[in-house]
């Protein structure tokens, strides 16, 4: 089986001269259960922060979700098409060491509009709409992904693409990431609404997002409706 995590030499000293970890070596394979037990300074919090990326080895080598990546490139995949931002992100950002240059990670988005720009992916009339777009968090401020979704929605025959107010790095979070919509309900919900007012403000009838957390946290306000831009792309394929 292959490793899901795997440490080599993992070395982490903090800027105040503490050595949290000293050549550490393991070797955990899918399906395994590990625990993390030790004395307080032993240095449990730092190795369960280096697996979510939150701190750097200064020397050695970390490899978190190997599984994952093993299974991909056993189908003999060359691209990866990911309809969910968050996960996107994690193949980007979380897993670093995985980005395999034989493989290529893209948004859906940004394929639809590869195949729109080679004819592949034709296009028809449709409802006469007037649409924004909702940067998520994992996506747009995380990968600094603006352009491509926009720009399928600007080549929609009969819609019209009104910018929304607080945009692209300024973009407000819908309330559903972090865990905010499973803890705290009611304030997720609340700023759903004010996410909803932004777009409202310039007119827009229709907000599209590329998250599955945005579309279904933006839907729970009850304010507008919240469509993926697959969805939205299908109404105006042929």
């Amino acid at each position: 089986m292959s490793s899901i995590i795997k440490l080599s030499n993992a070395t982490k000293k903090y800027n105040n001269g503490t050595t949290a970890l000293r050549n550490v070596s393991v070797d955990i394979e899918a399906g395994e259960f590990a625990y993390v037990v030790g004395p307080s300074g032993a240095g449990k919090s730092t190795f369960i922060r280096l697996l979510y990326r939150e701190v750097k080895l200064d020397k050695g080598q970390g490899v978190v979700a190997g599984y994952n990546l093993e299974k991909i490139k056993k189908t003999g995949a060359k691209t990866v098409i990911f309809s969910c931002a968050g996960c996107l992100r994690a193949f980007m950002k979380d897993y670093p060491d995985l980005n395999d240059a034989n493989l290529e990670f893209l948004h859906s988005s940004q394929y639809f509009l590869q195949k729109i720009k080679e004819g592949k992916l034709k296009l028809k009339d449709g409802r006469k709409l007037k649409v924004t777009f909702h940067d998520p968090c994992h996506m747009g401020r995380h990968l600094k992904i603006y352009e491509e979704p926009r720009d399928v929605l600007k080549r929609l025959p009969t819609i019209e693409f009104v910018e929304i107010n607080n945009s692209k790095e300024n973009s407000r979070c819908c309330g559903a990431g972090g865990g905010v919509k499973s803890i705290f309900g009611e304030l997720s919900v609340s700023m759903a609404k004010e996410r909803i007012d932004d777009a409202r403000d310039v007119g827009a009838k229709i907000i599209v997002s590329t998250c599955p957390f945005c579309k279904r946290n933006l839907n729970d306000s009850l304010e507008m409706e919240v469509i993926d831009l697959s969805e939205l792309l299908l109404e105006y394929s042929i």
